[in-house]
């Protein structure tokens, strides 16, 4: 039997290696991700078996924290659990593409003699190890969240940001050169503060996606397909949200350059048929009115 984690000198819990015997680390969500105000809230729980661990973290030898990654924007931040269950918030405007979890238990302090009696003695015998702070003793599974889902009148991350603008002459405003993680749709304040009113009724969510997201995202469609490749836009060709346009269309098989589709279809294609949505949306609103049920 051979160890697989040759990086460390010492045992290590995880699923890559045989350094515990009957012994897990567990990480999973407890609940489905949100987003609210522009941020993106989970909570994580961890399961632990590990007798000596479990000690060490109950004696406060050792911790137990949350490292959240989103590489794709260089984002990098560490939570501490205080119990079995976490809740953190981030900012989704700190992410890109997609964001990756996982928990790890890590040492409190310098101690010699770090021996439990889960070791795999096949590997480890009797063999007592010095440990100095901060050094990792458990590595959970990664928990990944993919961010290119697209609708932001969702309770979902998106590629799309809906912002109000105190300064504006005109009622909406598309940029995407701004932002490296996000398409920016500027409203009115005026506008701004009817969509958040019009948002909080779930059959009017999937009208002011046709109204604000469609037409935005016919506009930078049409950006990648006519001018995205020239030597001119390398910045904005590496921005996140180009790079998740790109994933949604690959995965509709979808060449943006090359496709006879029209940008309106194209744009319909990846917003999952909004327009028939809409249109849905608007029978149903319809119903209700006739029916009495306002």
């Amino acid at each position: 039997m051979k160890r697989s984690n040759i990086g460390f000198p010492y045992p290590v819990l995880c699923d890559d290696n045989n350094d515990y015997v009957d012994s897990f680390f567990k990480l999973s969500a407890s609940k489905e991700p949100t987003a609210d105000n522009g941020k993106i809230n989970m909570q994580f729980t961890y399961d632990l078996n590990s007798g000596g661990l479990i000690d060490m973290i109950e004696n406060g030898k050792a911790k137990v924290l949350l490292r959240a990654e989103s590489s794709e924007s260089s984002f990098r931040k560490t939570f501490a659990f205080d119990g079995i269950s976490l809740d953190i918030s981030i900012d989704m405007m700190l992410l890109a593409q997609k964001l990756t979890v996982k928990a790890l238990i890590i040492s409190e302090g310098d101690y010699v003699g770090f021996k439990l009696a889960e070791h795999n003695k096949d590997l480890f015998e009797s063999l007592s190890f010095n440990l100095r702070k901060g050094d990792i003793l458990a590595i959970s599974n990664m928990y990944e969240m993919t961010l290119d889902m697209i609708d932001p009148l969702s309770n979902k991350p998106s590629v799309f940001s809906i912002r109000p603008d105190d300064s504006a002459l005109d009622s909406i405003r598309v940029d995407y050169t701004e932002d490296p993680n996000k398409i920016s749709i500027w409203l009115k304040r005026d506008m701004h503060n009817l969509y958040q009113e019009l948002r909080e009724e779930p059959p009017f969510r999937i009208l002011l996606a046709s109204y604000f997201v469609l037409p935005a995202l016919v506009e930078t469609l049409s950006f990648m397909k006519y001018e995205g490749a020239s030597g001119d836009n390398e910045e904005i060709i590496n921005k996140g949200w180009y790079q998740s346009l790109e994933n949604r269309l690959a995965s509709l098989h979808i060449d943006i350059k090359d496709s006879d589709l029209s940008i309106t279809t194209i744009a319909n294609k990846i917003l999952s048929d909004m327009i028939q949505e809409s249109m849905n949306s608007l029978k149903s609103i319809k119903d209700n009115i006739l029916s009495g049920n306002t």
